[in-house]
Formats: C-alpha cells, sequence, structure tokens
C-alpha cells in the first residue's frame, strides 16, 4: 500500500541496503516532493537509526495533511475509483494515510527546507505553514508559479545546502 509510514519503512530499507553498515555513519540529506514530501519527514520521526544519520530534508509540495488531510481523503478515495492498477493504489493509499501527530513530526531535528507554490490545490502553501509551526529548523520558500519555481527552487537548494547542511555534512 502506498501509505505514508509504510513507504517510510520502504525509503528506510532502500537507505540501509544500499549503505549497509555504513548506513549510520553516512550523513543524508532526504529530498521529497508531493508523497515523499510526506515520507521523508515520516521516515525521519518514526524511525530512530535512520533519524540519527538525516542532516536534513528538503520537502517541496508537501501534500494536504493532519485536519486538511482528512477533508482530502474522500477526495483522494473517489479518485482511485476512476482509476486502475498502480495508479488505483496509489490514489487509494494516499486516501488512507495522513502524517504522524504533530508532536512526533516536532522531533525532525534537522534543518528542513520548504518549498511550495501557491495556488497548488493537492500540495497547498497551508501545509508548508503547519510543517513550519511544528518544525523547529525549517526554512520556507514559496512562490507564486510554475515559471517561478524553475529558478527559485534550485536557488532555495543551493543556498540551503551551503548554509545549513553543508556544515553539518563536513564537520561529523
Amino acid at each position: 500500500m502506498f501509505h505514508w509510514d509504510a513507504l517510510a519503512a520502504d525509503l528506510v530499507a532502500v537507505a540501509a541496503a544500499q549503505l549497509g553498515d555504513a548506513l549510520l555513519d553516512t550523513p543524508l540529506v532526504v529530498v521529497g516532493d508531493s508523497m515523499g514530501a510526506a515520507t521523508a519527514p515520516t521516515a525521519t520521526a518514526l524511525e530512530p537509526g535512520f533519524r540519527e544519520t538525516v542532516r536534513g530534508l528538503v520537502l517541496m509540495r508537501p501534500p494536504n495533511i493532519w485536519e486538511a488531510r482528512e477533508k482530502w481523503k474522500k477526495v483522494m478515495a473517489a479518485a482511485a475509483r476512476r482509476r486502475e492498477g498502480r495508479l488505483q493504489a496509489v490514489f487509494l493509499g494516499s486516501s488512507e494515510t495522513n502524517l504522524p501527530p504533530r508532536e512526533i513530526i516536532a522531533q525532525v531535528d534537522v534543518p528542513v527546507l520548504l518549498l511550495g507554490v501557491r495556488g497548488d490545490k493537492v500540495h497547498p502553501v497551508e501545509s508548508i505553514e503547519k510543517l513550519a509551526e511544528v518544525l523547529p529548523h525549517s526554512t520556507s520558500v514559496v512562490v507564486n508559479s510554475w515559471e517561478e519555481a524553475q529558478t527559485e527552487f534550485p536557488a532555495a537548494i543551493a543556498a540551503f545546502y551551503r548554509e545549513s547542511i553543508g556544515n553539518a555534512v563536513s564537520t561529523r
């Protein structure tokens, strides 16, 4: 299923399979877009061993979360009924999942870059605002259009890495 906690477990398993015993000694910056922007903080919050190696998160276009997600679930379930195969499974899983509670996500104690585009109903700016309230080391960049995102997001990621992550990685 495409539940965010299951995807988080998959993310941790892939990192462990790729890095093996070096996992705990390898500083990671986890980048996620849309569903991945929900999976990355879920994995970091729920998996203590993984949390120890994560040095930062870049969350682009996080989906509806928490209370807004509960309302959105009906929309996703209806969309699943109109799909087939894997896409149906993605929509169905999305209709049945949500981020862990705020107090769990607040345990993510690394720099976080939140990226969004105003007017995106599936990935609303409100999700960025809610995450920024609970993530102690977050920075938000919200643009007005996809065209603006093409230049602003890469520049923001580069600056974030240089200013927040680069130091944490190089001093470990």
